[in-house]
């Protein structure tokens, strides 16, 4: 049992030196047959001259290099062998030389070259059969052939496994690869939504915080009511962006496939949030027509989303006096309006602010759409318009 570690460790030094095992190999051949052909195995049977010597060690010490240079390998040693046999001599072990060589070939060859060395090195060791005589021919031509294909289908067969191998190998990298990039892109995808949700969170807030602020400097002292009003909705306001805030930590926190918040901000947190743009000095009413039907989750975040940028806007920029969010439940759909009398029609240019470009991420992640423009003959409008889908109603399977 000791010696069994030994012969392993032996067995691997040799396999990491594939010149030398070859090498040991072709030396082995050259001196088997030498001994074969003075033991009388020669046809006519004679002692090896030392020519004779000379054209076994070509047809057989190449095999040194066959991994190397398996083609130029297998011509010499069939130029060897079919030198041999010229000289009148037919030693049958001569040509295990070259049916190695087209093993190697065929192993490192692709086929197209593999299958004229096959019948190359069958028509050297037939002709080196029947030129030797004595016998009848065609069974010479037949066991060459025999030995041919038993050399050259192994090779074949181990060449094909290694193809196959290498293109597993290469399909593994390239999923590799491909999992990296999917890896990258979510975590792309995971940054531009962290900065989505801080800025609907954090410009919503801030715009009324500004507002009332500034409302409440500027009565201060000539209207410490409206001051003190105001500083309580800029207390109430930023308790509410505190808590809007730990919730998306929380919700960042969350591992997939973990159940979503029930306290984000969803439909029945648009009250409040109507309500406090109300207080900021934007008069805004909700007006909800037909048949409420239950969204998920994702889509009521996506509804409160859209409808917090979209008064954040007016908040900032439209100098409005009135604004309005409608919701509309139809069978097959959930539209969305939310519409002011301001006079900043340009919010909607190009659609390249960053709020517009959030929103219509939003809405396409539901397969929805999201119009945003002016109105006339004054004011801004955005529609989202959400269909029913496994995404947005809830308990809906697709």
């Amino acid at each position: 049992m000791r010696m069994r570690p030994a012969i392993v460790s032996v067995r691997r030094w040799a396999e990491a030196r594939p010149l030398l095992q070859d090498s040991v190999l072709a030396v082995v051949m050259v001196v088997v047959i030498a001994e074969a052909g003075r033991a009388g195995l020669n046809t006519p049977a004679r002692p090896e001259s030392g020519l004779g010597l000379l054209l076994i060690a070509v047809s057989n010490l190449p095999l040194a290099l066959r991994r190397r240079a398996p083609l130029p390998v297998l011509l010499i040693c069939c130029a060897g062998a079919i030198t041999y046999a010229a000289l009148g001599l037919w030693n049958p072990l001569n040509n295990f030389g070259c049916l190695f060589a087209l093993y190697t070939t065929t192993v490192l060859r692709p086929r197209r070259i593999s299958l004229p060395s096959a019948v190359l090195v069958w028509v050297v060791a037939s002709g080196a059969a029947v030129g030797a005589g004595g016998r009848a021919w065609w069974p010479e031509v037949a066991f060459a052939a025999l030995f041919c294909v038993v050399a050259w289908a192994p090779g074949e067969v181990r060449r094909t496994l290694a193809d196959r191998n290498r293109q597993l190998a290469a399909l593994t990298a390239q999923l590799n690869r491909d999992r990296a990039a999917n890896a990258q892109r979510a975590v792309m995808e995971e940054r531009i939504r962290i900065a989505r949700e801080l800025h609907d969170v954090v410009a919503h807030h801030m715009s009324v915080i500004s507002v009332q602020a500034g409302l409440a400097r500027y009565v201060l002292g000539s209207d410490p009511a409206a001051a003190s009003a105001a500083l309580h909705t800029v207390s109430d306001v930023a308790g509410q962006a505190l808590q809007e805030l730990r919730l998306l930590l929380n919700l960042l926190r969350v591992e997939p496939g973990e159940p979503h918040d029930p306290e984000s901000p969803g439909l029945g947190g648009l009250p409040a949030l109507v309500q406090r743009v109300s207080l900021s000095g934007v008069p805004t009413t909700m007006v909800v027509t037909g048949t409420p039907w239950p969204l998920t989750h994702g889509a009521q975040l996506c509804v409160y989303r859209v409808v917090q940028e979209s008064l954040t806007n007016t908040v900032r920029h439209a100098g409005a006096d009135h604004a309005e969010v409608a919701l509309t439940f139809e069978p097959d759909r959930l539209v969305v309006r939310v519409t002011d009398d301001g006079h900043d029609t340009g919010r909607g240019s190009a659609g390249a602010g960053q709020g517009l470009i959030g929103m219509r991420e939003r809405a396409k992640l539901y397969a929805g759409s999201l119009v945003a423009g002016p109105r006339s003959p004054n004011g801004f409008e955005v529609v989202l318009t959400l269909p029913v889908s496994s995404a947005t109603r809830a308990g809906q399977h697709g």
